[in-house]
């Protein structure tokens, strides 16, 4: 994917100074902001941080099965990625958003010199728990697709709301709106920004998301390039067991007779990352939980299998050229989420490689 023309860009100067806003799994920690005399206030209800917990069931934790297409470009931190805006721009301009830009971290849209408001637009995980505190989550539904409405605690810009869709893809769409930082310390809250992330994500969610009734932009990639993946070397597919509650750094590495596994464990779970050396597809790895279910199915655009007990979840992915990666959850005890810290993993290690 090659950065997009700069020629958009060059025509708005407000873009050009816009502040940088890490992806929503990055931001920085925030402060509370005290403006024109008064305290500027976020609307909505405040949630405690946890990564143990149970996913509530009103979309505001762990997603539905990965089964659907990347409906954009995922987000990179060189500020690629971001081609798509040329062609979102006309859906767009009824919330006045006339010029885009590629950041370091998401697609930039802004009005001009005017403009109060800024959204951010980026595709850099997948829809899972947050494990910090809010100052605002609430369940959303936006064009049928279910999400979250949050903000991060604590708060620097009263003004800042995002909204993260679960598109059953690999990673969330996830719009941020802003004011720029010249009116932002006048704002006395979000609401007004709250509600213009919903509608810019409605517009992006009707023309990209199938499930919505959109086509995936063209030039999206859905699978890593088969020459990235041979090139890995064990362990490098998974490079850490984050979004589980294992805390390991180094890895037991095993040679198997279908490749590697490297195992990170310690006394919340394991998880293991297996990759097979063949090219025989899921043929080559031999099932790997005692008494487990297995069935086939789809994860994003790739032929998977999942194996699952009641200890236990393995996902495996088949790529192009027949070889196979896969990520392995299990605890001990009895586990209700395995499957979702499986997904979730393996889904952040395929957005890491597009």
């Amino acid at each position: 994917m090659t950065v997009r023309d700069r020629s958009v860009a060059a025509r708005s100067d407000i873009l050009d100074a816009l502040p940088v806003r890490a992806p929503h799994l990055l931001l920085t920690v925030l402060i509370i902001a005290v403006a024109a005399g008064c305290v500027s206030t976020v609307d909505g209800t405040p949630s405690p941080a946890g990564s143990h917990y149970t996913p509530p069931a009103d979309g505001s934790g762990y997603g539905q099965q990965i089964d659907q297409p990347l409906p954009l470009p995922v987000t990179k931190l060189d500020a690629s990625g971001c081609d798509w805006t040329e062609d979102a721009l006309p859906a767009l301009a009824p919330l006045n958003l006339k010029y885009a830009n590629g950041t370091g971290s998401g697609c930039q849209f802004g009005a001009g010199n005017t403009s109060h408001e800024i959204i951010q637009v980026h595709l850099a995980g997948p829809y899972t728990e947050l494990n910090q505190a809010t100052a605002m989550l609430e369940p959303v539904t936006v064009a049928g697709i279910p999400g979250r409405l949050y903000v991060y605690e604590p708060v620097e810009d009263p003004t800042f709301c995002s909204v993260a869709l679960d598109v059953r893809a690999y990673s969330d769409l996830t719009v941020d709106a802003f004011d720029h930082k010249d009116f932002a310390p006048s704002a006395p809250d979000n609401r007004a920004n709250c509600e213009l992330a919903t509608k810019a994500a409605e517009i992006l969610v009707r023309k990209y998301v199938p499930e919505a009734g959109g086509t995936p932009y063209p030039d999206t990639k859905q699978k890593p390039d088969d020459e990235t993946l041979r090139a890995l070397a064990p362990c490098d597919f998974v490079r850490s067991p984050i979004y589980t509650p294992v805390i390991a750094d180094d890895p037991e590495v095993e040679e198997t007779d279908f490749g590697t596994a490297c195992t990170y464990a310690d006394g919340n779970g394991s998880l293991r990352e297996l990759a097979t050396d063949g090219k025989g597809g899921l043929d080559d790895l031999p099932n790997q939980l005692r008494d487990s279910q297995t069935t086939s199915i789809t994860f994003g655009e790739l032929p998977a299998r999942k194996e699952y007990n009641d200890t236990g979840c393995l996902l495996a992915v088949e790529t192009g050229d027949g070889r196979v990666l896969g990520v392995e959850y299990s605890q001990d005890d009895p586990v209700d989420d395995a499957c979702q810290l499986a997904s979730v993993v393996l889904a952040a290690a395929i957005v890491e490689l597009l």
